[in-house]
């Protein structure tokens, strides 16, 4: 292609130079010695594993064609797609996959509108059907096809031997599965780099690369029959065991991958597992995703005696990572049911105490009380057949748990003491959920029920042992549930400024570890410090979300009446009393509908603050009636923190019907009972008021 300027310029296009011919290239070479001092330009393309002598010219100068970031990708599928929400998340995919090759996203989008996944027209697509997983569309494989194939023997062989490792590899590892010699090794990956199929990571302390588009990596997998790929796998498997035999967690998932791929199924599923218990700590998803995978591996061997072992294992932490993520009821039971098939066929009484349990905590998480005490009770029964004291301790936490939500406040905390005890003298010992130390757990959670029974003072110093001990040890979900309880001194004691920041962190910390449990509370907690501090817009919006991700995933519902008053709070200070009305209905409602009294309580005593602003002294029977069930309700559950707070609202309604005795009366009681609380800037509150009311 020739373009001739005003001034006799001439710039000459010629594109594609990895096409051309011998006589052509001969020609070319003579152009390019042609054009040195002269004021003409020649541009030309070509792909990385193009050579020429003349490119060593002094006048030669190369631009490389760099890989589109994350947001020019999405510039370009915006573009092609359009924005509509059902395709969120679609370009960073698009991006991982392709690594910004602008011609692979593409050709992904077409192959993905031919296969019936997008519907509509250019800019205006949508998501039609789930994608599970991007295919490498025809045309890119070839094109990546025919580059493989023009590689020397040897550098395909190398890149293959890459492709089973992995989309990185390190260098010593490739070795022990390609075995050349060292120069051959080395001279085979500098023409594997200088033709962009990979590039250098990291030289320290060992040479790690990685593919330049995860879609070679595919492609060079996919080009070898099946039994040499086996036998690479295990060669990696074998090679990683080895290298790396002191960060074998690390490496589980890894290793799961590698020995599945060569058909060692029963020693798959061992990886699986320990790869799931090492990413409990901080990746619930991730855990949950292994145990799935141990699940369909074992109903692959079902008659080897130790699948029956990890079948039952792999189903009870399915349940138990399924309330933190959210499970459906449909998977929940078939997930229990299949996890009993496993326990009784093998006769593993503790599998079929931990199975128990575990159902019953998913259900209790999904606000099914009476289901999940009565497996809790069946699992405390079945533990009382074994040896194993660990085990009778641990289940002493759902118990706990179980009192709390139905409002046996004095009755969870006379347990949890005994727990507490026990596990002073065992302080490592895990509970059954995850690898978190039991007795972290029950500290902060003693602390919760002294906020609930009025005792600031201790539960503020008990809270901040819990944290601290929790990262001491490592423990970042217990961390995240001891901030998240922090929420609660704001309620009794109004301390915003020293607990929002606390609060914030504990939704970091759920978000981090990808538990919908974690964050569905946390953003609960949240609501309730923001509703003190007054910034009623964001704790709307806080509380909406907390609830939404409840219900949706079906997790911390046993908290639905917390949730739900939060948001008529929150509605109520913003003025919008209509819809602070329906959520503080149907937060009493759903408290009394599941048998959760404290939190029916505060429901309660939310619908009376909403009638008392709603409707005033027209509304004066509905409003006493809803106070007088708060008072019982405190002295059904022991929850005395919030008797002062009835007593302000009584007080309200005293200044209302011009009652000044009864209302001094009532600032009197509440001033008392923060004052002995420890609720300091509750008490201060209400003192202002009492001094207002005498001048």
């Amino acid at each position: 292609r020739l373009v001739q300027t005003s001034t006799q310029q001439i710039v000459t296009l010629i594109e594609d130079l990895h096409w051309i011919d011998g006589g052509s290239e001969a020609f070319l070479e003579q152009w390019v010695d042609a054009v040195a001092g002269t004021p003409n330009l020649l541009l030309v393309n070509f792909r990385p594993e193009y050579r020429a002598e003349w490119i060593q010219k002094s006048w030669y100068h190369q631009l490389p064609l760099l890989p589109l970031g994350p947001e020019a990708i999405r510039e370009l599928l915006d573009d092609l797609l359009g924005s509509d929400r059902s395709l969120e998340g679609l370009a960073e995919t698009i991006h991982a996959r392709t690594g910004g090759n602008p011609f692979f996203a593409e050709e992904v989008v077409q192959s993905l509108i031919e296969s019936g996944h997008l519907a509509g027209a250019k800019g205006a697509y949508r998501l039609a059907t789930p994608i599970e997983r991007l295919e490498v569309p025809t045309t890119v494989q070839s094109l990546l096809a025919a580059r493989i194939d023009r590689l020397p023997e040897r550098e395909k062989q190398v890149l293959q031997a890459a492709a089973v490792i992995g989309k990185e590899f390190s260098e010593p590892i490739l070795d022990q599965v390609a075995p050349l010699p060292e120069l051959e090794l080395a001279e085979a990956l500098r023409a594997l780099k200088s033709g962009e199929f990979i590039y250098e990571q990291a030289l320290y302390p060992v040479a790690e690369y990685a593919f330049k588009h995860p879609l070679t990596q595919e492609v060079a997998l996919n080009s070898q029959l099946r039994a040499r790929r086996r036998e690479i796998h295990e060669a990696v498997a074998k090679a990683i065991e080895e290298a790396r035999a002191d960060k074998l967690d690390e490496n589980a998932a890894l290793l799961a991958h590698h020995w599945g791929e060569t058909g060692q199924t029963l020693l798959a599923a061992r990886w699986h597992r320990r790869a799931a218990e090492w990413a409990g700590a901080h990746d619930v998803a991730e855990a949950s995703r292994h145990w799935h995978r141990v699940r369909e591996l074992m109903r692959e061997v079902p008659g080897v005696p130790e699948a029956a072992e990890l079948g039952a294992e792999a189903c009870a932490q399915i349940l138990n990572t399924g309330w933190r993520l959210g499970i459906s009821e449909e998977e929940e039971a078939a997930v229990f049911t299949e996890g009993k098939r496993w326990t009784e066929r093998s006769g593993d009484l503790e599998a079929n105490v931990r199975l128990e349990e575990a159902y019953g905590s998913s259900r209790r998480l999904a606000g099914d009380f009476p289901t999940s005490l009565a497996h809790m009770e069946e699992a405390e029964r079945l533990a009382q057949q074994t040896d194993n004291e660990d085990l009778r301790m641990a289940l002493g936490w759902g118990v706990v748990y179980q009192c709390f939500n139905l409002g046996r406040l004095r009755e969870a905390r006379a347990r949890l003491d005994q727990l507490i005890q026990q596990t002073r003298e065992k302080p490592d010992l895990p509970w059954l959920y995850g690898p978190e130390s039991l007795h972290t757990l029950c500290l902060w959670f003693r602390a919760n029920l002294d906020f609930y029974m009025g005792d600031v003072r201790e539960a503020s110093s008990m809270l901040e042992q819990a944290v601290q001990r929790a990262r001491e040890r490592g423990e970042l979900e217990n961390e995240g549930w001891a901030l998240a309880n922090f929420s609660l001194m704001a309620t009794l004691a109004g301390d915003v400024e020293l607990v929002l920041p606390r609060c914030r962190r504990s939704l970091e910390i759920a978000e981090k570890i990808g538990s919908p449990f974690s964050r569905a509370w946390a953003l609960s907690m949240l609501a309730g410090v923001l509703i003190e501090a007054g910034e009623w817009p964001e704790a709307i919006d806080v509380a909406e979300r907390a609830l939404q991700l409840a219900r949706e995933r079906r997790t911390a519902l046993e908290g639905e009446a917390w949730h739900l008053f939060r948001l008529a709070e929150a509605h109520l200070g913003a003025g919008e009393l209509a819809r602070a009305r329906s959520f503080a209905e149907e937060s009493v409602a759903v408290g009394r509908r599941m048998g959760a009294r404290t939190g029916e309580c505060l429901a309660q005593r939310t619908l009376a603050r909403v009638l008392l602003r709603q409707e005033g002294l027209a509304a004066a029977k509905a409003i006493r009636r809803a106070l007088d069930r708060a008072d019982t309700l405190v002295d059904e559950t022991g929850a005395k923190n919030f008797r002062p707070l009835i007593q302000l609202e009584r007080a309200e309604l005293a200044r209302l019907e011009g009652d000044s005795r009864a209302r001094a009366h009532e600032l009197r009681e509440a001033h008392r009972l923060f004052s002995e609380m420890g609720a300091t800037e509750r008490a201060r509150y209400v003192a202002a008021q009492l001094e207002s009311l005498s001048a």
